[in-house]
């Protein structure tokens, strides 16, 4: 029953014991629908800026490109929430509420240095407020 020299007893995987995994009911990740930048003078409007943390470069996506493998992995509906001051932070520039703000990651084609590249690419996101703060989190190729 005990756990060995000097550990005291050990009573296994129980609740607190921080062993235990704890099950919201809500899932890691939630997948959402592949969504398509256009390719007209409007569209290139509704482009967005992609930070690149790395080298403080600014790019776009490639217009007529489709942002693939799109997921939802920490913020509203997930078992990761976003840290309290991200969300109020987000809040504050962009509208909306704090719990309702998602970060969002998918595959895309950007436009770096006359070549087309491919990157993870992190974002957030809100209902009301859209979509905001992309960056690049690593190239692909």
């Amino acid at each position: 029953m005990g756990g060995g020299v000097g550990r005291g007893l050990d009573f296994g995987n129980t609740w607190g014991s921080g062993r235990l995994p704890i099950d919201t009911g809500e899932p890691d990740t939630i997948p959402e629908a592949d969504w398509h930048i256009g390719r007209s003078l409007g569209a290139a409007a509704m482009n967005y800026d992609i930070k690149d943390p790395r080298t403080g470069k600014t790019y776009r996506f490639v217009e007529g490109t489709t942002i693939s493998h799109v997921e939802v992995f920490a913020g509203k509906g997930t078992r990761n929430k976003l840290r309290s001051k991200v969300a109020a932070g987000l809040s504050e520039r962009y509208g909306g509420r704090p719990r309702d703000w998602k970060h969002v990651k998918g595959l895309g084609t950007i436009e770096a240095g006359g070549r087309f590249r491919t990157a993870e690419v992190h974002w957030f996101e809100e209902r009301g407020a859209g979509r905001v703060e992309f960056k690049v989190k690593r190239w692909l190729d």
